[in-house]
């Protein structure tokens, strides 16, 4: 099973976040996400998504914290969800470091921008406070695009 990470970099004032403009995997291609990747072999989640975000955005964050797992048996996946909060309010440390785009919203812009389609419930459960450390598993066995 391929295991990945991905994450939502919020104000503290949980009005903005970071979002990545995907190049791939193709299905992606052109639309917004979290930022994150693919969890290396012998990594834990939570390193990946160190790891993932300094490499992406160039900048470390360390208190990440999980709160969702989706799990997709059909197309053998599962992604680690993650949320941290910008303690100093200034998302603009965020660059773009590699091929694809970095920018920060508005949250509420989740539902009007061309973002991947899990985008519009997980962001909001994103900022749950109910919603605690992956107590939240989702078996996706909807049909993908390839």
């Amino acid at each position: 099973m391929t295991r990945a990470v991905c994450g939502f970099y919020f104000s503290n004032d949980k009005g903005r976040f970071v979002l990545i403009k995907k190049n791939r995997p193709k299905w992606q291609h052109g639309l917004l996400n979290g930022v994150g990747g693919k969890v290396e072999e012998g990594e834990f989640a939570l390193d990946a998504m160190r790891r993932e975000f300094r490499e992406e955005t160039g900048v470390d964050v360390e208190d990440w914290d999980p709160y969702c797992v989706v799990v997709d048996e059909v197309h053998r996946y599962e992604v680690t969800y993650f949320r941290a909060f910008c303690p100093d309010r200034n998302l603009d440390r965020c660059k773009t470091m590699t091929d694809e785009e970095v920018h920060n919203f508005p949250v509420g812009a989740v539902f009007t921008l061309p973002v991947v389609h899990n985008l519009t419930w997980l962001v909001p459960m994103a900022l749950d406070s109910n919603v605690s450390s992956t107590r939240s598993v989702w078996r996706d066995n909807s049909p993908q695009q390839e």
